[in-house]
């Protein structure tokens, strides 16, 4: 027969005991012990399920009825089931009374037994052994309410929450030859601390009074292996915090996220220093990207990308939604249409008789400067456009950088103060990159978006009588949705006027 073990709840009132409240518990003495079942909360930081959290040890508490001296003090590890770490001091079997638990990752800060409070005080940095700390929620019950809920073996749950937030930062390459990286330097906020208070009915967190500094004796990205001088091929990356580099045609891309204290950010800068063939010539830029204003939570994942145009830098900047939208879909968090602006590949065509600049074409005053030798990247080398007999169209480029997968159009719109736009004067060609040729722009049915540069030319028919004005406007449709204008969306209406096919 099984010994049994009395748990006796007495309740207590007006200060007399009321002994027609007195609870006894019956339990086999093999039965009744504590586990537990943690878990986490629904985020997309670097820990955000149940098979991520049994890779660390958690330090577990249980402060039973009030006592300074803990009824558990352990630490649980994950093999086949969470189990003790200290075997000799369990099992821990429930008793009469009030038990409040609670949980860290081991490890995490300084733990005062007497305030129940957790301080954590450190420099991050971008290595992978920061560890992303999670910390629980209380959980309290007495021994009768719990075995009148549960039966014995039911395991405690355990919420845990983020302590810290995550970031990511990448620099592509979204022209259609190689360009090689020279540097990337920024400076990012590292040195913070925080108290968590497991000493009241719920766990409460205080960041602190200081805020998060930049720490120059331990920065958060290492001037000791510093980017230099690495050859990306189209579409490759290189992961600014792990120093990773992906060739996009052969590698899974995938950001490498790093724990950073949460922070409002307000002033962050990344340089980026990088070399790219211009035609014969090798060229030099130098360009500051700003982080735009945000507060980083606790919690969530920052992805930051730089996209390496010919001659720009553009920063997509999203957070990671909690729960991801269908592919394609613009239902999401990160937003809409994203794109670069159209560049106009511009420059004085020729001078007057007086040697000052001459524009290519002037409507009424509406100017634009055509480009007369524009060149596009050809694999590694810039191939100069022929002109036909001559003529020299109006040349931009763009990148679509959001959604990834889906069409696009390109279309004019009436110039200001008009009301049409004759279409047989006109026609659209877009640059194929793998043949090395113009060809002609399907308006109606649309190009698969990539990330590649799109260079396309607006010509004049050979029938127009020309010159005319214009506004030049770009269409993107999502897998599954439908056509959505980028003028209404981004106000990405361009002016150009187009010379007449002489």
């Amino acid at each position: 027969m099984k010994k049994l073990i009395y748990l006796i709840g007495i309740a207590l009132a007006f200060g007399f005991v009321a002994c027609d409240k007195t609870e006894v518990v019956k339990l086999a003495e093999d039965e009744g012990s504590i586990s537990f079942a943690p878990k986490t909360v629904e985020t997309r930081a670097l820990i955000d399920t149940v098979t991520d959290l049994h890779d660390y040890t958690l330090k577990i508490w249980d402060i039973w009825s009030g006592q300074t001296t803990p009824y558990i003090d352990n630490t649980l590890v994950y093999s086949q089931g969470w189990q003790y770490g200290n075997t000799a001091s369990a099992p821990y079997y429930w008793k009469a009374g009030t038990h409040k638990f609670f949980s860290y990752i081991d490890g995490t800060g300084t733990y005062d037994s007497t305030t129940q409070t957790l301080s954590v005080s450190k420099s991050l940095t971008a290595s992978d052994d920061e560890v992303d700390v999670l910390y629980s929620d209380i959980f309290s019950s007495t021994a009768a309410a719990w075995m009148a809920a549960n039966t014995p073996e039911t395991p405690v749950p355990l919420t845990f929450k983020h302590l810290l937030s995550s970031i990511g930062m990448v620099v592509k390459n979204c022209t259609d030859g190689t360009v090689t990286v020279n540097s990337v330097s920024t400076v990012i906020p590292n040195k913070g601390s925080a108290t968590i208070n497991f000493s009241g009915d719920a766990t409460a967190v205080a960041y602190g009074d200081a805020g998060v500094t930049a720490d120059e004796a331990t920065p958060f990205i290492s001037a000791s292996n510093p980017i230099a001088d690495v050859a990306l091929p189209s579409e490759g990356f290189i992961d600014i915090l792990s120093k990773q580099v992906f060739n996009a045609d052969t590698d899974a891309v995938d950001t490498n996220y790093f724990v950073i204290w949460p922070q409002t950010i307000d002033t962050l800068k990344i340089d980026v220093n990088y070399t790219i063939a211009d035609g014969s010539e090798v060229v030099t830029y130098e360009k500051t990207v700003s982080i735009p204003d945000i507060e980083w939570v606790a919690g969530n994942k920052y992805t930051y990308t730089l996209n390496i145009s010919p001659t720009d830098i553009l920063l997509i900047f999203k957070v990671q939604p909690w729960d991801n939208g269908p592919a394609g879909s613009l239902d999401t968090k990160d937003g809409s249409i994203n794109m670069s602006n159209v560049t106009w590949m511009n420059t004085k065509v020729r001078q007057t008789p007086t040697g000052e600049d001459m524009n290519t074409v002037d409507i009424d005053g509406y100017t634009v400067n055509m480009y007369y030798k524009p060149y596009v990247l050809n694999g590694t080398e810039w191939t100069q456009y022929t002109a036909n007999n001559g003529y020299f169209p109006a040349q931009g480029y763009f990148t679509i950088n959001y959604p990834l997968e889906g069409k696009f159009k390109i279309g004019l719109i009436p110039a200001y103060g008009e009301t049409s736009v004759n279409t047989s004067k006109y026609e659209i060609v877009i640059y194929n990159s793998s043949t090395g040729q113009w060809v002609a722009h399907n308006q109606t049915d649309g190009e698969d978006i990539t990330t590649k540069t799109v260079y396309f030319q607006v010509r004049s028919t050979s029938s127009a009588s020309g010159p005319f004005k214009a506004q030049i406007d770009i269409w993107v449709k999502p897998d599954g949705g439908e056509w959505i204008s980028a003028y209404s969306e981004i106000r990405s209406n361009y002016a150009l006027v187009i010379p007449a096919h002489n």
